[in-house]
């Protein structure tokens, strides 16, 4: 079953594909730009237009220092993105 990773202020989880909406694929795919722009110096505030957004029951993480951490942790993989792994969470 195919999978994305949804972050949150405490780590990212998979979730199935079938249990996001079109929308919430669509928004988590631009937030995941924002992050590059973040994490690549271009705006540091690129993801400050996802403030208080929820995917899954997680708020998506905004601030730069909360980007950069999950980065250390690698959260921000792109080639982990799509995964056929079993969900975290969802059915």
């Amino acid at each position: 079953m195919a999978t994305l990773p949804v972050p949150g202020p405490d780590g990212v989880i998979r979730v199935s594909v079938d249990d996001l909406t079109r929308a919430e694929r669509s928004m988590l795919g631009s937030y995941y730009n924002a992050v590059q722009r973040v994490l690549g110096g271009q705006d540091p505030h690129a993801a400050a237009e996802f403030e208080g957004v929820e995917i899954a029951g997680l708020q998506l993480p905004t601030d730069p220092d909360v980007i950069e951490d999950l980065d250390d942790q690698r959260a921000w993989d792109i080639d982990d993105f799509y995964s056929s792994d079993e969900p975290t969470t969802g059915s």
